[in-house]
């Protein structure tokens, strides 16, 4: 399930990463053409920013889910065993998520005329893909054991059963 999340989080970046049109060629443009050139250079790159959100929570969630049961480096999302506390990386990754996009907002809804959606996006996206890697990291690793998981030596396993 984690490959399916993964290829829909790249198919939403790839999609938002499209070039906007810039206009339509013209050499002279009135101050309202070339204001609606710039609403709707705006409106996509408000498009892009939304699915760079969506991919970068996307990426946060599998990164959850990759390193669930193992342990952990960052001292911020272990707990005293060593092994990756689920409460405090949702928590962690939830607030500091939050600061960023309240951040990107309140910064967008400051300069109305202007476009930040584009840098905003950009930045959405390499975070995404930096955490990516990190997802690709965490499932290369071995499999973590059970504790409820015994392995029984193959001296004591139970013979298999005889096909009739």
């Amino acid at each position: 399930i984690w490959k399916l999340a993964a290829a829909a989080a790249l198919v939403v970046v790839a999609g938002a990463a499209l070039p906007a049109r810039a206009g339509d060629g013209k050499a002279r443009a009135t101050a309202a053409e070339v204001s609606e050139v710039d609403k709707q250079a705006r409106r996509k790159w408000r498009k892009r920013w939304i699915a760079s959100w969506v991919a970068l929570a996307a990426v946060n969630a599998l990164d959850v889910q990759s390193s669930r049961g193992r342990g952990e480096a960052n001292p911020l999302l272990r707990n005293g065993a060593g092994r990756f506390s689920l409460g405090r990386a949702v928590a962690f990754k939830s607030a500091l998520s939050g600061s960023f996009f309240v951040s990107q907002l309140l910064i967008i809804r400051q300069r109305p005329q202007g476009n930040p959606y584009k840098g905003f996006f950009w930045a959405n996206t390499v975070g995404a893909g930096a955490l990516g890697g990190v997802v690709v990291h965490n499932y290369s690793l071995d499999a973590p054991r059970s504790k409820t998981t015994r392995t029984v030596p193959a001296h004591l396993a139970p013979a298999p059963a005889e096909a009739p």
